[in-house]
C-alpha cells in the first residue's frame, strides 16, 4: 500500500496555472499521526512512473490515522501537511506549494531540517521569527482532495 503525491506549483504568470513542481529539495513523508513516528522513509521529490513529480510513500496498511509532511530544504516553497488519512485505503493526492515570500531586507527564511519538523502541530511551529509581513503573505488554508489540486486560499 502506498499514498502517491503528485506536487505542482502555482506559476508566476498569468493566466495562473498549476505546473509540475521538479525541485528534487522537496522532501515527503508519511507520519502516524497520533504519535509522530514515521510510516515509511522520507523521500525526495522525483520524476513519477506514468508522468508528474512527487513521490510514492509506501507502507504496510494497518487501521490508524496518518498524515503526509511536505518541506522543502532549499526553503523556496512553503510546506504542507495534509493530515487526517486513513492508512487503510491507498491515496493519491494533488498538492500545490506555493513560493514563500521574499522580504526587502529580510535576510533568512524560516529554518526547517526535515519532513519530519513540517509534521509537528502548527502551534509549536510559531515560534518562527517570521516578519508580520511574511506571515500575512503565506495561504491561509490549505484545501485537499483525492484526486485533485490542493490550493492554498487567503483569509
Amino acid at each position: 500500500m502506498s499514498c502517491r503525491i503528485k506536487l505542482y506549483e502555482a506559476s508566476r504568470t498569468l493566466p495562473r496555472s498549476h505546473v509540475s513542481l521538479r525541485s528534487s529539495t522537496v522532501q515527503l513523508v508519511a507520519v502516524e499521526q497520533a504519535r509522530l513516528a514515521n510510516c515509511c522513509p522520507v523521500q525526495a521529490n522525483r520524476r513519477l512512473l506514468g508522468g508528474g513529480f512527487g513521490a510514492d510513500l509506501p507502507f504496510i496498511p494497518a487501521p490508524f490515522v496518518y498524515q503526509v509532511a511536505i518541506v522543502d530544504t532549499a526553503q523556496i516553497y512553503a510546506g504542507a501537511t495534509v493530515p487526517n488519512l486513513n492508512a487503510d485505503v491507498p491515496v493519491d493526492l494533488d498538492v500545490v506549494l506555493f513560493h514563500l515570500p521574499t522580504i526587502v531586507g529580510y535576510k533568512h527564511r524560516p529554518k526547517i531540517s526535515s519532513a519530519q519538523e513540517q509534521a509537528r502541530p502548527m502551534g509549536s511551529r510559531l515560534g518562527w521569527d517570521w516578519a508580520r509581513q511574511e506571515g500575512a503573505a503565506l495561504p491561509r488554508r490549505t484545501h485537499c482532495r483525492r484526486g485533485g489540486l490542493a490550493t492554498g486560499a487567503g483569509p
